[in-house]
């Protein structure tokens, strides 16, 4: 998997003999599988799983999960992880969350905006029990591909 951000750090696609997590179906022989990408995914950091052995694999993403995935692919790991706790972030995804550096951080580069509850109120939240649509993620990457270099 070429990786366009980071041109050296190429992230290896392979036929996987073993799930990278039990509840991935697993398809040996065929490159490309669900398995595959999981795999991959996982080793490279990108993803991890809902516990060290599970990654449910047919559960929709969470908006606040979502943020974390695209630090980690991004690798935006370290400056999301600077951000301190008087940051203002999205009212609904708690500090005491695992998202919330990430979701905090994107929401400062102006990536994931959130909405405004109730309208002139001050209090933006990201709807993390929203599932994440199609449309969210075409803008998520217009903003992000806009930024600049």
């Amino acid at each position: 998997l070429h990786n366009e951000l980071y041109p050296d750090d190429q992230i290896p696609v392979v036929d996987v003999a073993d799930r990278p997590f039990s509840d991935v179906p697993l398809q040996p022989g065929v490159l490309g599988d669900a398995s595959d990408w999981v795999a991959a995914a996982k080793t490279a950091g990108l993803v991890e799983g809902v516990t060290g052995t599970t990654f449910q694999p047919y559960d929709e993403v969470r908006r606040d999960q979502m943020a974390t995935m695209l630090v980690r692919a991004l690798g935006w790991e370290a400056a999301a992880s600077a951000v301190t706790p008087d940051t203002p972030g999205f009212t609904d995804v708690r500090l005491s969350s695992t998202h919330w550096s990430a979701a905090t951080y994107l929401k400062t580069k102006g990536i994931l905006q959130g909405y405004e509850e109730p309208v002139g109120s001050g209090n933006v939240v990201l709807r993390v029990g929203d599932p994440t649509l199609r449309k969210h993620v075409a803008v998520i990457l217009c903003r992000v591909l806009d930024l600049p270099r």
